[in-house]
């Protein structure tokens, strides 16, 4: 059985004649591990198995990197680095650390030492200013300055990371202020103070898989847990120990949760769940390592890959054009490449989060193959967890598959969901033949 590395809720709706796919708190499927070293301005590569070093991504000081705090993968795929030092946002290649440009250049719009740089909901960019303090909002597309999103004022002192919740509020971290406040997330208008209790210098914030949100207390070297809609205190997610000291940044990644320790050099690997520490996952110092900051994860390339063990026919869901990238269509084909059902036979296309517990060769299901009266097909696909059924039609005949095309919205949420596509053909004429024709099944990741 494949691994459904995929959480939170996931919704289909038809827009213009296909099928857009919109997420809510959904982590990223990633490659290997990416980690801001500010004492040395540059940013290490890690194994994401084994967190043994794979070399620079981005060197010192490349394109006046200067003490960088956050890093994190934009819309075009490209990394988006916080430059603390040269109150900066500089770009680089998503998958070589080639520097692009200064995207917003420094000081733009009064930014003094970038914090982060994330991209909202809208597409634009929004980069806490930790010294004005406030938040500073980007053109997603060109870098110019658009306004002040948020303002000095209702106790905030530093602006330190920031994230948008599934509510769609911003949340700040205020890191002397000892809390996180919230903020309207289309107009910046100051909330709420959200959470607070046992909070020492508050640095990062993520809302985890089970929609709670996750504090770093880099003054008590701990997280917290607080519940993701009152902001009540939950827990000490993560507490005092095993060389955790001055917590900062924060990952969730197959089924574990990754924790930067600025103070030891390293970063601990804990479990997703329950919290409890699992192994120091990058070593102290490893490859130069000096004051980690922020670590995030590469996220895989788009890709659709057929599974099945043969009962179900090759070339009966193929790949019509496109590939699963935000911002872009895909299309699948349903056919019958047998010819052992007849012209006029209804097309329908599954989704799923998860294929078949009897993963790769499925359920057979009697009477439900193309290859004929009675042969059996392979059920590929988990249907507790299906999230599409969509019908089309009518199909012409062998060689001629329907076409089922797939918009992607270009959400960055999307960005590693994982699903499972298999076909059916309904042939209502067949008294004697193939009624129900199961197609093979591909398995998809979302990408840039």
């Amino acid at each position: 059985m494949l691994a459904t590395r995929t959480t939170g809720s996931t919704i289909w709706r038809n827009i213009a004649g296909g099928t857009a796919l919109l997420a809510l708190s959904l982590p990223a499927l990633a490659g290997d591990a990416l980690v801001t070293s500010w004492n040395t301005s540059s940013i290490l590569r890690y194994d994401e198995t084994t967190g043994a070093l794979v070399g620079t991504f981005v060197a010192s000081g490349s394109g006046g990197l200067q003490t960088p705090h956050s890093a994190r993968y934009g819309p075009d795929g490209n990394l988006y680095v916080s430059s603390f030092g040269s109150s900066a946002v500089l770009r680089y290649d998503g998958q070589t650390g080639a520097f692009i440009d200064a995207f917003v250049p420094s000081g733009r719009g009064g930014l003094s030492g970038a914090t982060d740089a994330l991209f909202g909901p809208d597409g634009n960019l929004y980069v806490p200013s930790f010294n004005t303090p406030g938040v500073k909002r980007y053109d997603g597309q060109t870098g110019a300055f658009i306004d002040d999103f948020i303002t000095p004022g209702n106790g905030l002192v530093a602006a330190e990371s920031g994230c948008f919740g599934p509510d769609g509020d911003f949340y700040l971290a205020n890191s002397t202020g000892n809390n996180i406040l919230r903020y309207d997330g289309q107009t910046g208008a100051f909330v709420s103070v959200f959470a607070a209790s046992g909070l020492s210098d508050t640095h990062a914030l993520i809302f985890g898989p089970n929609g709670n949100l996750y504090a770093s207390a880099f003054g008590n070297q701990r997280v917290h847990e607080y519940d993701g809609q009152t902001g009540a205190f939950v827990r000490v997610f993560v507490g005092v120990g095993n060389n955790l000291v001055s917590a900062h940044s924060m990952a969730f990644h197959e089924g574990s949760f990754f924790v930067t320790s600025f103070g030891r050099d390293r970063v601990n690997e804990h479990d997703a769940a329950t919290g409890a520490f699992l192994r120091t996952f990058v070593l102290p110092g490893a490859g130069g390592l000096d004051g980690p900051i922020s670590i995030t994860f590469m996220p895989d390339p788009p890709s659709l890959t057929p599974y099945g063990c043969g009962s179900n026919p090759t070339g009966s869901l193929p790949v019509l054009a496109g590939t699963p990238s935000i911002g872009t269509s895909f299309t699948l084909g349903v056919d019958n490449p047998a010819g052992t059902q007849s012209a006029g036979s209804i097309p329908l296309l599954y989704l799923a989060l998860d294929s078949d517990p009897l993963f790769p060769c499925g359920t057979l299901l009697p009477r439900f193959g193309q290859g004929g009266p009675g042969a059996s097909g392979e059920l590929l696909l988990d249907l507790h967890t299906v999230i599409l059924r969509q019908v089309g039609g009518p199909w012409p005949g062998p060689g001629n598959p329907v076409p089922f095309t797939l918009a992607i919205p270009p959400e960055l949420t999307l960005v590693g969901v994982e699903f499972r596509a298999q076909g059916l053909l309904i042939d209502r004429n067949a008294a004697l033949g193939v009624r129900f024709g199961l197609t093979e099944a591909l398995s998809g990741v979302i990408g840039f």
